[in-house]
């Protein structure tokens, strides 16, 4: 058994995926985070949590207190 460590990245040299394709699959996939590199690569990122998710929340929250 392969174990895979997140990010995930996919080599999509030799497959034609458009922009409409890639927004497509995001859309089929809302559990996912799903990226693109410049070079076309998918990344298939592990979900936030803990103290991460704390972070951006924290980040977020004082981004709208500035902005309003």
């Amino acid at each position: 058994m392969t174990l895979l460590t997140l990010p995930l990245k996919v080599n999509l040299d030799r497959v034609q995926f458009t922009d409409e394709q890639f927004y497509q699959l995001c859309l089929s996939n809302p559990e996912l985070t799903i990226e693109r590199d410049a070079e076309g690569r998918l990344i298939v990122m592990s979900p936030v949590g803990g103290d991460s998710g704390s972070r951006e929340m924290e980040l977020g929250v004082k981004a709208i207190a500035f902005f309003q």
